[in-house]
């Protein structure tokens, strides 16, 4: 995450590749698990299922984490928790099993008065405001501009065709201090 912060995302790009074969992994390990011992199980497994052209999936990995009580949504759409700020990355493993989860987080609570995943955005794509449950994400943030961005980004120093940029959670407050490189 520093190392993006600082303008060179050669390694976090590493990491994301590898971490996106190790989740596709664990989540169906994960669900198989639940199924051997009699429970329904499904793991969400694909990267983004869009379901329109305004890039929304049906059932978003950071609304499970909300309604789990992981952690809330920020201010450029990540999910954002205490532990780790938003450098994290989750999957989704939907069961009947009996499991304990935490309390929904119902709220942002990124500091109103930041701003600086909105300056550090390439594509300038949050709009700085506060998420809440009904609030839809276009309020806080621009997709579309965020994937463009991304993209520039990703060819421009790493020479490839992928929607990679990290910025936003390279520079969240709240990331840096979980990491300890404020």
């Amino acid at each position: 995450m520093q190392e993006n912060k600082n303008g060179l995302p050669q390694r976090y790009h590493k990491e994301w590749g590898l971490m996106n074969i190790r989740l596709r992994e664990l989540t169906v390990m994960t669900a198989d698990f639940l199924v051997e011992r009699g429970y329904k199980a499904l793991a969400k497994t694909q990267p983004t299922v869009v379901a329109d052209e305004d890039m929304r999936t049906v059932l978003p990995h950071k609304t499970a984490a909300t309604l789990a009580g992981v952690g809330w949504i920020g201010k450029c759409a990540m999910l954002v928790t205490d532990e780790v700020g938003s450098a994290l990355r989750i999957s989704v493993v939907l069961t009947d099993a009996p499991l304990d989860c935490g309390t929904p987080i119902t709220k942002s609570k990124c500091d109103p008065n930041c701003g600086v995943c909105v300056s550090v955005c390439p594509g300038k794509a949050p709009r700085g405001g506060l998420w809440e449950v009904g609030v839809d994400r276009d309020v806080l943030f621009n997709a579309h501009d965020c994937r463009t961005a991304a993209r520039e980004r990703a060819k421009v120093l790493l020479d490839i065709e992928e929607t990679l940029c990290g910025l936003c959670m390279s520079n969240c407050p709240f990331t840096k201090r979980a990491l300890g490189y404020e």
